[in-house]
């Protein structure tokens, strides 16, 4: 809402006790709301104000104050917060205000007697008065910003009761020691750029512990080499976020003792014994040097100190080549999502080396029980998420959502090591006997450059049952997918969704007994593989002469693209039923048969390849439709009838600039009575619209072309 001015007739609202003019265009004329003199809650917030004028001082009754977000906000008047005896609430976040330039001072706050929650934002630490934070004792709830470039939130939350954000590029002098009275109530602490300061916490406080503290977050630390100096406890802390702090060699700097004491600096664990986080449940590191989190042989008690965990992401430690041990692992009973991030030098995830004697004895191990998200991103040395150990089965029993991006020393998920020689040898196949996922749903695999092969049979009992989505993409040497063996007992009836892309070296996608066993597709991509054949022949031993049918009852989108190895869909004789197609798109298949029609299919003979769509029973009820140029003969012959099309609301045409194609006629497009959008790209068309004098059905076409919104033409 925008006003050129506040009407003079609000002076008559002389009950008035709230007055809310947020979001709104006031100029800077707002002195007449200093006559409401009843007002207890005004507020201003993201309004366009550039200065709070001295006449606000009069609201003396006035219990709330919000002026948050009005980022034009520079200027209050001298006084003016000093003259609000009242006043419980105070909300200057966001705002651009210069403290102590002909300005109201900080300083003004310490009248407010009844103050009990305060949001305010201090661009420069000396604007604070010596004493302000001693002052700020009485508060119930603050949020209190120092330092440039802090972003103010948008929406105002109170997860935190006390928050308090300090970027001091100038150290800690600037600050005066009611901070540690202050720090003992605050629940949530950020620390960003503490100039010259070594060990982030100790000239905060002189406890042995921040009793309410919650959320702890340091970043951008340049010259921090701990965080704190001695034996430390965190009572309440569920999060801690460590960024950027590329000097950092342990969290704790006292000598170390006991399982590190014999560690060179350089190879401290970035947590020791000295640390207790009874409940924690967020960790974040990114951006750190340290070149293991844990000690391999700490106690049992230490372990559990963290098995409150439930979120922990690891991004960008260049150097850290240990992460867990097994004990550790099994401590971590409450972990619910992990990812690891940009990790260089690490090559598996877990060590499985001492893993204890009663765990020898079980066939099954049980990893993480309610993990339910796991990524694994840009980690160029992985070979394995850990080795496997003996003849057990680890299994990820809650495990729902897997991504693996970019590890392209990859040996599998599990990678099976040769104790004689004392090397990794690898059959480089992701999922294996060795591993078991009963609950997972979505697998997404990219840049994975030494797999060939995804999924191994057998496979332990109720392995993927819930299996819905597979993204397998820029595989270089995967050759099967799934592949056919002896048993050949693959079973993914819950597959809704797959995608696989840029894999050159892949034969096939499907083996027979998958392909006939999805009751649940709705969605397959192919596109820029080598396949040969979509599905491959059943195994040996079966009668050549069988007809396989292909029953793909709900599949409604189905992407083949650039598969120019492909000869065929399945090289024996088979038929394939798509009732619930909506969408296909084909183009640069290959020698594989795309299109025919009943007519053609019923005079071929019994040993040649039927073609993958009989367009009388597919394209009438396809919605969109994008192919190759090449096959727009076979699809526009007058032959066909005219009505295939009638659902078609989208047609795109792909040529080729390798091969121009001109048969495109465009009176095809006469057919189209519902068409929205028309894309053609690289094809010859000598005219899109009938000039005067043309022959053909124009009615027709003058009515395909009302219903047009989109069109879209490229010459490459």
């Amino acid at each position: 809402m925008q006003f050129s001015s506040l009407p003079s007739s609000i002076c008559q609202l002389t009950s008035l006790s709230t007055l809310c003019l947020d979001y709104c265009k006031l100029g800077d004329n707002i002195t007449i709301i200093g006559e409401l003199k009843s007002l207890e809650i005004l507020s201003l917030s993201e309004s366009d104000i550039r200065f709070l004028p001295k006449e606000i001082g009069q609201l003396v009754m006035l219990k709330l104050l919000d002026v948050s977000h009005c980022a034009k906000l520079k200027t209050i008047s001298d006084g003016v917060l000093s003259s609000l005896p009242r006043l419980e609430e105070l909300y200057m976040g966001g705002t651009s205000i210069h403290w102590r330039q002909r300005s109201a001072t900080l300083a003004d706050l310490h009248a407010l007697s009844r103050l009990s929650t305060l949001e305010v934002q201090i661009p420069d630490a000396k604007a604070a008065p010596h004493d302000f934070f001693h002052e700020l004792q009485k508060l119930k709830r603050y949020k209190i910003f120092i330092g440039e470039e802090w972003e103010w939130e948008r929406f105002r939350k109170y997860q935190y009761s006390g928050t308090l954000k300090l970027r001091l590029t100038t150290g800690m002098d600037d600050l005066d020691l009611g901070i540690k009275k202050l720090l003992k109530k605050t629940e949530d602490l950020h620390l960003g750029e503490l100039k010259g300061v070594k060990i982030a916490l100790q000239e905060l406080t002189d406890e042995k512990s921040i009793p309410y503290l919650k959320n702890l977050h340091i970043q951008n630390g340049f010259d921090t080499e701990y965080i704190i100096n001695d034996e430390y406890e965190f009572p309440q802390l569920q999060s801690l976020t460590l960024h950027d702090l590329p000097k950092l060699i342990s969290f704790c700097a006292q000598h170390e003792t006991g399982a590190t004491s014999s560690l060179p600096q350089h190879e401290l664990p970035l947590f020791n014994e000295k640390i207790s986080f009874p409940y924690l449940e967020n960790l974040w590191l990114k951006s750190i040097n340290v070149t293991r989190v844990w000690h391999n042989q700490l106690s049992s008690s230490s372990f559990s100190t963290y098995q409150k965990l439930t979120t922990l992401k690891i991004e960008v430690c260049g150097s850290l080549k240990h992460l867990f041990s097994f004990s550790m692992a099994k401590c971590l009973v409450h972990l619910t999502n992990f990812e690891i991030i940009g990790c260089y030098c690490l090559r598996e995830i877990i060590f499985m080396a001492e893993i204890e004697q009663e765990a020898q004895a079980t066939m099954t191990l049980s990893l993480f029980p309610r993990l339910k998200s796991l990524e694994l991103k840009g980690l160029t040395h992985l070979i394995g998420f850990c080795s496997d150990y003996q003849t057990q089965v680890i299994e990820f029993s809650t495990l729902k959502s897997l991504r693996i991006y970019n590890c392209p020393e990859l040996e599998g998920f599990i990678y099976r090591s040769s104790m004689k020689a004392n090397q990794c040898f690898s059959n480089h196949v992701l999922f294996d006997n060795k591993v078991s996922f009963p609950s997972l749903e979505r697998v997404w695999a990219r840049d994975l450059e030494k797999l060939k092969m995804i999924w191994e049979n057998p496979f332990p009992p109720n392995s993927f049952p819930k299996l819905r989505v597979i993204s397998i993409t820029k595989l270089s040497s995967l050759k099967y997918i799934w592949k056919n063996g002896p048993k050949d007992i693959f079973s993914f009836k819950n597959l809704h969704q797959i995608h696989v892309g840029f894999c050159k070296s892949l034969k096939n996608v499907f083996p027979a007994s998958v392909a006939r066993d999805l009751p649940q597709l709705s969605d397959l991509a192919i596109f820029n593989c080598g396949v040969e054949e979509i599905v491959s022949k059943v195994e040996e031993g079966l009668d050549s002469e069988t007809t396989v049918t292909f029953e793909l009852d709900k599949l409604s989108y189905l992407r083949l693209w650039w598969l120019q190895e492909c000869k065929c869909f399945y090289p024996g004789r088979h038929t394939t039923k798509w009732p619930m197609l909506k969408e296909v798109t084909a183009a640069e298949c290959g020698e594989m048969k795309i299109f025919g029609t009943q007519l053609i299919t019923h005079n071929q003979q019994l040993d040649s390849q039927p073609p993958l769509f009989v367009v009388e029973k597919v394209i009438p009820k396809l919605q969109r439709l994008q192919i190759g140029a090449d096959y727009i003969a076979m699809i526009s012959g007058g032959q066909l009838p005219n009505n295939l099309f009638h659902q078609i609301k989208a047609f795109r045409v792909e040529g080729n600039c390798a091969k121009l194609v001109n048969d495109f006629q465009i009176s095809f497009l006469e057919r189209f009575y519902n068409l929205e959008e028309l894309c053609i790209s690289v094809c010859e068309i000598k005219e899109l619209f009938y000039t005067e004098g043309d022959t053909g059905n124009k009615g027709t076409y003058d009515r395909t072309l009302s219903t047009i919104r989109k069109i879209e033409l490229t010459a490459s």
